[in-house]
């Protein structure tokens, strides 16, 4: 139930405590946050914003799994060519500002996805502005070998020796993502069960999971790079 949900994070509900107010209908958890029709249920986002400026902890937790996924996609649309982890930045720094203080969105002006989207908008510019793009192209460009031939040459076992360095090299967890990223599999929460990583705040369980991948991928193209110039020599 939601207002369970509510309710253990928060023990004063004050004027909405009510089972069947508007707190009562933030988010039901059986829908995903990717169809959550985020421009309408003024009610629902407004109780939601209530909650958390009052306390409740679990009010953290229902932004992101209603929002993360609705900004982001916004987003994209607006700026198809831009870098998906950048999108995925931006959107979690708009998300991140807004639950370290919500008291400076107004909710007279614009409705809270309408706000977190603009927020979300600014923060990409600023990143791309800082040259967002460019550092991701500049590691890109590091890593462009194995992301061309390395995904093949790994996922059909191309030779024993460079599977072999890379098991001597990695954890069993870690060669668990390994083989989920060569498939294509990008669920968050999928890595974060290999990895065992506490999804009850989904903000930072994406972060850890980002920074789980971006560092193996770093560590698997430094070993692709070395067995392929030692092959080819």
């Amino acid at each position: 139930m939601v207002e369970k949900r509510l309710d253990d994070g928060f023990q004063q509900q004050d004027d909405y405590s009510d089972g069947d107010g508007p707190a009562a209908r933030v988010l039901p958890s059986e829908t995903g946050a990717g169809e959550f029709p985020a421009e309408t249920g003024r009610d629902d986002w407004l109780a939601l914003h209530r909650a958390l400026l009052a306390g409740n902890k679990v009010a953290r937790s229902l932004v992101a799994e209603r929002y993360m996924e609705y900004v982001k996609r916004v987003l994209k649309s607006l700026k198809r060519e831009v870098d998906d982890e950048l999108l995925t930045d931006a959107t979690t720094d708009a998300l991140m500002n807004y639950l370290l203080h919500p008291e400076r969105f107004d909710a007279s002006k614009r409705s809270l996805p309408s706000y977190l989207v603009m927020s979300a908008k600014g923060d990409l510019l600023n990143l791309l502005e800082k040259g967002g793009n460019r550092r991701r192209r500049e590691i890109l460009d590091h890593d462009r070998e194995f992301e061309t031939n390395g995904r093949k040459d790994l996922y059909e076992g191309a030779d024993t020796e460079l599977w072999d360095e890379i098991e001597r090299n990695f954890s069993a967890d870690d060669l668990a993502a390994i083989r989920m990223m060569l498939a294509g599999i990008k669920s968050y929460s999928e890595y974060a069960r290999i990895w065992t990583i506490d999804c009850s705040d989904p903000l930072d369980m994406r972060r850890e999971v980002k920074r789980r991948k971006t560092m193996l991928k770093r560590k698997l193209a430094r070993i692709y790079a070395k067995w392929k110039g030692s092959s080819d020599g």
